[in-house]
């Protein structure tokens, strides 16, 4: 391992190293700003990093088993990393991730109005969790993704594969380019999804109140079994002709098709709000990388 320190004093830092464990200490507890440790770890390694106050942390182009980083209210900025575990963790930071992440388990979490956004996540099981914060996702392929926040509103591109959403105050959720199994479960809000594909059982639900518009190119043939139940519920004359609409229930149905079943299906409930199910021309582009 190389140490540099581009502070006033090097000594500043300091390294304790054992055959297991190696460790580093900033000794300096006055404000100086050009105080940054730049350290280049060997691959195979844990490495763990812990800041305390508004001390931020940057890595970039690592390989490892583990990286686990904890901030007060430094942000986290990291890019191009592969490892088993990833785990990002701050009280009140901004976490950012750029280039590709590749790891077993993925997971970012970040306190009061801070955001996480990443660019493009490969990862077995990828969870998120913020307070009010922005949530920005470019790509992500995993096989297991769970995103919570109690007022953080999401902008979600090109996700895969099975996504649970959890909103547990008020938010409003955009999604772009999806494909996979969706379950979203909402108190307040609105949602808009453009989707690809929906396979298995997908859900979306809005507790109190809100409105929910979905989006599929080639609506007749991509369309799976549907259920919607809303105060108002709108669909696309393709759909409306083959499926039941029950306007004298409140609140309102539709089903589709009205007769038979699909493979796959869609239930989405917004009891105190609005339903639109429409097709659209926007061709859906696989996002590679």
């Amino acid at each position: 391992m190389r140490l540099y320190s581009q502070g006033k004093d090097a000594s500043d830092f300091q390294v304790q190293q054992s055959s297991k464990r190696l460790e580093l200490f900033n000794k300096n507890i006055a404000a100086d700003c050009n105080d940054v440790c730049l350290v280049e770890v060997p691959y195979q390694l844990k490495v763990h990093v812990t800041t305390t106050e508004n001390a931020s942390v940057h890595m970039e182009k690592l390989e490892g088993e583990e990286f686990l980083v904890k901030t007060q209210g430094g942000s986290v900025k990291i890019k191009d990393i592969k490892a088993q575990n990833i785990s990002i963790n701050s009280v009140k930071g901004e976490l950012t991730s750029e280039g590709k992440l590749q790891a077993s388990n993925i997971e970012f979490k970040t306190g009061l109005n801070s955001s996480v956004k990443c660019e493009n996540i490969r990862a077995n099981n990828f969870v998120v969790t913020t307070h009010a914060g922005l949530i920005v996702i470019k790509s992500c392929h995993s096989d297991k993704s769970h995103i919570t926040t109690a007022m953080g509103d999401m902008y979600l591109d090109h996700m895969h594969r099975s996504v649970l959403i959890d909103v547990i105050q008020q938010a409003n959720l955009h999604i772009n380019g999806f494909s996979g199994q969706l379950q979203a479960s909402l108190k307040s809000g609105n949602v808009f999804m453009l989707a690809a594909q929906l396979i298995d059982k997908s859900s979306i639900f809005i507790h109190e109140k809100g409105k929910v518009e979905v989006l599929m190119p080639d609506i007749i043939n991509k369309l799976p079994e549907v259920n919607l139940i809303a105060d108002k519920i709108q669909v696309d004359e393709k759909i409306l002709k083959l499926g039941r609409l029950m306007i004298d229930s409140h609140p309102k149905r539709f089903r589709f098709p009205a007769e038979g079943e699909k493979a796959n299906e869609l239930n989405v409930v917004c009891k105190n709000g609005s339903i639109e199910l429409k097709e659209t021309d926007v061709p859906f582009v696989v996002k590679m990388g």
